[in-house]
């Protein structure tokens, strides 16, 4: 590793260090049973519904700043990689120097007012590095997702998360229908999951998962997993400037 891009790669390994962290304070929180699914008289008697009901404490407010914090300093460390690229071409501590990532192919590539801008005090070779990496929406996604979160958590709200039910019913009864799934969105107290024959003996098991809510490539998956992938991609990008 180059002495230079220590700080890049600082800021990743401290994202993956804290991804460990939120982890665990997810998985306790998951632990506790927050919801359960229960059994309840529909309005048409011949049905009953399984819903879901909430028992125990909300999902902790830290969770949102914490993963808020690791997306600032993944973001941040291709930033630091873009200010050391610069310093390597003889551009001391630049103040106008960042890693662009835009909304689309024109806002970057738009001498006047492209992101590409951001990067005009690199070498040659390393802005078409840059360019190449296509960091925009519709050319990289993860970035570009990375990009509108970490957005989202400085200008609008800290970054949002829902649960989601993972339901899985066993039935018995003679005359017993199937059960029907109702339950398609968000999961919060008293969402219905299951419709199922009164009397079937149905019993549901309910885990949830805690996901962001945010940007066409990270809604619907867990948090870590989305962490992590940012923490990859950016770990990519440093190495590809960290010459032998």
């Amino acid at each position: 590793m180059q002495s230079d891009l220590a700080d890049a790669y600082a800021a990743v390994d401290w994202a993956v260090s804290q991804i460990k962290i939120l982890d665990q304070r997810i998985n306790q929180w998951i632990k506790s049973r927050p919801y359960i699914a229960v059994t309840e008289p529909d309005g048409d008697t011949t049905y009953d519904i399984i819903k879901a009901r909430f028992q125990g404490n909300p999902l902790p407010l830290v969770v949102n700043a914490e993963a808020g914090a690791i997306i600032n300093m993944i973001r941040s460390s291709l930033d630091i990689l873009a200010v050391t690229l610069a310093e390597r071409n003889g551009h001391i501590a630049p103040k106008d120097v960042y890693f662009p990532i835009a909304t689309c192919v024109l806002d970057f590539i738009d001498p006047v007012h492209g992101a590409i801008k951001k990067i005009a005090r690199l070498s040659d070779i390393d802005r078409r590095a840059i360019e190449k990496l296509k960091p925009y929406q519709g050319g990289d996604n993860v970035l570009f997702s990375l990009h509108q979160l970490d957005l989202i958590r400085k200008h609008r709200k800290l970054i949002g998360t829902a649960m989601r039910p993972r339901t899985s019913v066993g039935w018995w009864g003679g005359q017993a229908t199937e059960p029907k799934m109702l339950m398609g969105g968000e999961l919060k107290d008293g969402a219905p999951l299951w419709r199922v024959t009164r009397n079937s003996s149905a019993k549901a098991q309910l885990s949830v998962f805690v996901c962001f809510t945010e940007t066409s490539y990270a809604i619907g998956h867990q948090v870590t997993w989305a962490l992590q992938e940012f923490t990859r991609r950016a770990t990519e990008i440093i190495k590809l400037f960290d010459d032998p």
